[in-house]
């Protein structure tokens, strides 16, 4: 289970373009509980890690939709871990060095990821 913050980052509650949003929009549910007020579906674009709400800021991590059963993206953290720690050799994700692409979808679609 995830709660709140891990390895310095927060599993980002946020709206996603329209553009972006297929990777949310399986089925009619998980795009009507992604767009509400109570959030109970958790996404974050950097890493594309999806979870489901529990309580406040605890989210069970989830690979597949709760509604339809559809297979989501696959969750990229350790791909971003690597190329934060091994690569860039950056002391994490909260480090003031690190390049803005790696804060949002922005690295994962350069590399066909």
């Amino acid at each position: 289970m995830y709660k709140g913050k891990i390895e310095g980052r927060f599993l980002m509650l946020m709206k996603v373009a329209e553009k972006d949003n297929e990777l949310l929009s399986c089925c009619t549910q998980m795009s009507f509980h992604f767009r509400e007020k109570e959030k109970i579906i958790g996404f974050e674009l950097a890493t594309r890690r999806l979870g489901i709400r529990i309580r406040d800021n605890i989210f069970q991590l989830i690979k597949y939709c709760p509604w339809c059963a559809a297979e989501k993206p696959k969750d990229l953290t350790n791909e971003l871990d690597q190329i934060i720690f091994e690569q860039l050799k950056l002391d994490g994700f909260d480090d003031e060095r690190l390049p803005e692409e790696f804060k949002t979808d922005e690295w994962w679609k350069k590399r066909g990821l």
